[in-house]
């Protein structure tokens, strides 16, 4: 279950209300206290939506002697910033919430490091992670590889329509920003960077950003030259804001998502989780599903998966 960290008040001595006869009544602090903490967690109930919250290791059996299935826990990594992915996998967890038969509850991170922690922390039932994000997933929280995404994975180099810059080579000595090291796009185009002699460190006109929006908002407003990002985020960006943005170069694809659930799930959820997830691919419905997550294709199961896929969950991504 989830842990929100309570927000503390401070309550003011005493609390007077008059009635018609203008007696008082007097109300203990302790009282008030008490409510304001109340409407606090409320509060931040609402919030965890789009931020952070913090996760202990989630009970996957039922141990109160209710035969109450327990909540289940859904979290996405955070290629997009936490609102669009909430407005995004809204639709989707109320379809694993039906396919369960319990409530399951969406979260995500707005770091690569706070999922992680949260990965680790086993605070998920089911996990949309990168692919080549797996071995470390298993080893954090005995995560079980579920369904690739047949959308691939590359690094897209963009710049403004009106920049000036039409090939990669054009890009020396000019700004260039990244999302953060742990996105797979970062991990594809550093090589590509270091061919040309750009490499981060001091002095050097690389950056990571927050964020794949945070990075193309910065072309947008002639901030950097040039943003490295990935198919799902350039299209969710497109869709929601500009047509200003032109693709220069691109990596090598690779293995994109991959859906994992946690080890202690029982066998028949996975499966009941596996046929959601696959029945995307059947129906005007289920393909919208994918267009809001900003994806062109769907899922194939880990059984029916390439053998590049398959090797990802053995080895991280390779950029040669």
């Amino acid at each position: 279950m989830f842990r929100r960290d309570r927000a503390s008040f401070v309550g003011s001595d005493a609390s007077r209300a008059m009635d018609g006869n203008s007696h008082s009544l007097r109300v203990p602090p302790g009282i008030i206290l008490l409510a304001l903490r109340g409407i606090a967690v409320i509060f931040l109930s609402g919030l965890s939506l789009i931020g952070d919250v913090s996760a202990a290791s989630p009970e996957l059996t039922d141990d109160t002697g209710s035969g109450a299935k327990p909540d289940c826990h859904f979290g996405v990594f955070p290629h997009l910033t936490p609102r669009r992915l909430a407005a995004a996998y809204a639709p989707v967890t109320q379809k694993f919430s039906e396919r369960l038969g319990r409530e399951c509850h969406f979260s995500t991170k707005s770091t690569f490091t706070g999922f992680s922690a949260a990965l680790r922390a086993q605070a998920y039932d089911i996990s949309l992670i990168q692919a080549f994000d797996y071995a470390a997933a298993f080893e954090m929280g005995k995560y079980l590889p579920l369904a690739f995404s047949k959308d691939q994975v590359k690094a897209i180099f963009v710049v403004h329509r009106d920049s000036g810059v039409r090939r990669l080579e054009d890009l020396r000595g000019k700004a260039i920003g990244l999302p953060p090291a742990q996105a797979v796009a970062s991990v594809l185009a550093l090589p590509m960077l270091t061919e040309l002699g750009i490499t981060i460190g001091e002095g050097s006109d690389l950056r990571h950003y927050r964020n794949h929006n945070a990075c193309l908002h910065a072309v947008l407003i002639r901030k950097i030259f040039s943003c490295v990002t990935a198919p799902v985020p350039l299209r969710s960006f497109q869709v929601h804001g500009s047509d200003r943005l032109q693709r220069i170069a691109e990596s090598t694809a690779k293995p994109g998502a991959l859906f994992v659930v946690h080890g202690k799930m029982p066998p028949q959820d996975r499966e009941a989780v596996l046929q959601e997830i696959l029945s995307w691919d059947d129906g005007d419905e289920a393909r919208r599903h994918l267009r809001r997550m900003g994806r062109a294709k769907g899922f194939v199961s880990i059984e029916e998966a390439s053998p590049e896929m398959r090797d990802t969950l053995k080895r991280p991504v390779s950029t040669d």
